[in-house]
């Protein structure tokens, strides 16, 4: 298939499923995600809907991670256990491609990326994939031997195969990434924009990840598994 050194995240729902039209719809519904750490199968959605009003924290009846386990979310979709999904743009298409005509994609779009088409549907906008950082205090000549050595790896590379990618490219910028992560409360960034930042919540488990919004608190895990009890959800 072709390349691409974008990552967008799609929201799809049983196309079944009448009360899930459009984004809007997914207030008081049962979302789930991917990895908290993931832009395309969590932060490009979260931002997205924010800026739509939705926040997944406060909106939603249950907002689920599966982390790496997508197939199991594809699942609670077609079994009806939550409404709407979220996961890489790509990875429907690759790993469920005679399931996709049961699905509807929310927001569906064709959109580029540093002037070439992505080549999936997304519903989020588009971010360079595998940002990689590194520690201030790496040599110079470290950093850039470890770059020229990514930087040579191809298709046909063991490596790559293994990974199945194409290889390693330096992307414009990884500014959106970075606003995304500031905007979501995840990243503090220094006042000059340019000294680099630092998390800001610890990503040991997933209730520290959780950032409230305006008005709400975070409560313990006793509280929060007590009242997923009550409101029988899992």
């Amino acid at each position: 298939g072709a390349s691409t050194g974008a990552q967008g995240g799609i929201l799809y729902s049983l196309l079944s499923n009448t009360a899930i039209q459009n984004l809007t719809d997914l207030k008081k519904k049962r979302v789930g995600v991917g990895v908290v750490l993931s832009t395309n199968s969590y932060h490009l959605g979260f931002q997205m809907l924010s800026q739509l009003g939705i926040n997944l924290f406060a909106d939603v009846e249950q907002l689920i991670f599966y982390g790496n386990e997508y197939n199991d979310q594809v699942r609670d979709i077609q079994m009806g256990k939550i409404d709407v999904g979220m996961t890489a743009s790509s990875w429907l298409y690759v790993n469920h491609p005679n399931d996709i005509s049961t699905f509807r994609v929310l927001n569906a779009q064709h959109i580029n990326f540093e002037a070439e088409q992505f080549p999936f549907l997304t519903s989020t906008d588009l971010a360079p994939q595998f940002g990689i950082s590194v520690s201030p205090t790496v040599p110079l000549e470290v950093k850039e031997a470890v770059a020229d050595a990514l930087l040579r790896i191809n298709r046909s590379n063991p490596e790559a195969v293994k990974m199945s990618i194409a290889g390693f490219e330096s992307p414009v910028s990884f500014f959106k990434v970075r606003n995304m992560l500031q905007y979501m409360g995840l990243l503090e960034v220094s006042m000059d924009g340019l000294s680099g930042g630092k998390c800001t919540q610890a990503f040991e488990d997933l209730l520290h990840t959780i950032v409230c919004p305006d008005g709400y608190v975070r409560q313990s895990e006793e509280v929060m598994e007590h009242q997923c009890k009550m409101d029988c959800l899992p």
